[in-house]
């Protein structure tokens, strides 16, 4: 929302304190209802401090949709799936909607146990674990536009691909689906 004010989120966060110092200070001089004699009737919803933005650039594209994501839970102004688009359009994955199904829809639309599929998505949590042999597995979330799902990454690919595997890091991976792992 604040995009349209015309001013980047940079320059907005940092004068936030002041903004917000320059709003404390007009209500706490305007107690409600009372006015000097010399003053006039606050017409002008803004009136008063106005901000001197700094000349610092934007946030890279990139950091703005983490902080969106962090703020909201999800994106807003793009995906960080973006910059990959024509890597992706070479590779024709599946959406993980079609892998996985909606969430609100009855499980007909959804791909069969044993179905290979290919998904490209950003990381967006990782959980290593260690099996009853001692060897390292994990537990990975991916996300793409359409929505997400869990990934179970065995011991001998885990370890073939643990550098990949990491929170943030943009993927494509080849499965088979199991409804019930």
């Amino acid at each position: 929302a604040f995009d349209s004010l015309g001013v980047y989120r940079s320059r907005l966060l940092a004068t936030l304190d002041e903004a917000l110092g320059a709003i404390s200070r007009k209500k706490s001089g305007n107690i409600a209802g009372q006015m000097d004699m010399f003053s006039m009737p606050d017409t002008d919803a803004g009136g008063g401090e106005s901000i001197v933005y700094p000349e610092i650039p934007e946030f890279p594209t990139k950091e703005l949709l983490y902080m969106e994501r962090e703020a909201a839970g999800l994106f807003f102004s793009g995906h960080l799936l973006d910059g990959y688009g024509l890597h992706i359009k070479s590779l024709s994955p599946q959406n993980i909607v079609e892998v996985a199904g909606k969430e609100d829809e009855e499980d007909a639309d959804t791909l069969a146990d044993g179905t290979k599929v290919c998904l490209c998505g950003i990381i967006s949590s990782v959980t290593q674990k260690t099996t009853r042999k001692g060897d390292s597995m994990a537990f990975a979330t991916l996300e793409d536009k359409s929505g997400s799902l869990e990934l179970v990454v065995f011991s001998k690919q885990y370890e073939t691909y643990r550098r990949h595997i990491d929170t943030d890091n943009a993927v494509c991976v080849t499965g088979t689906v199991s409804r019930r792992d």
